[in-house]
């Protein structure tokens, strides 16, 4: 049986390390409004697929065994309660504005 828990937790690291660079280059880089609102669109799916990815191959590694628990299970936690911070956070900027749309 081949040991696949250090590989899956290494492809975790670095989907995650591809994570923190764009959001990087996000902060960095603020896009127009116009034209480029687009690309906003196509770095925020990417975004979140990197975050797909680097959470399921964390899962999957620690289904393969325990070597890295320390490292994949809280990584694990905080991508996703992360995600789920700012989902949330979304979801409210998003209610907030139908209801002003309905008011006025």
């Amino acid at each position: 049986k081949p040991c696949w828990e250090q590989g899956l937790f290494r492809l975790g690291r670095y989907f995650d390390s591809l994570r923190a660079e764009l959001e990087r280059a996000q902060v960095q880089y603020e896009l127009a409004y116009d034209e480029r609102n687009r690309r906003r669109i196509e770095r925020r799916s990417t975004l979140i697929e990197y975050v797909r990815h680097a959470m399921a191959a964390y899962a999957a590694a620690l289904l393969h065994g325990s070597a890295y628990i320390y490292q994949s299970m809280p990584r694990l936690l905080t991508l996703w309660t992360d995600r789920w911070a700012q989902y949330m956070h979304e979801n409210t900027l998003a209610a907030d504005a139908l209801q002003a749309s309905k008011r006025a």
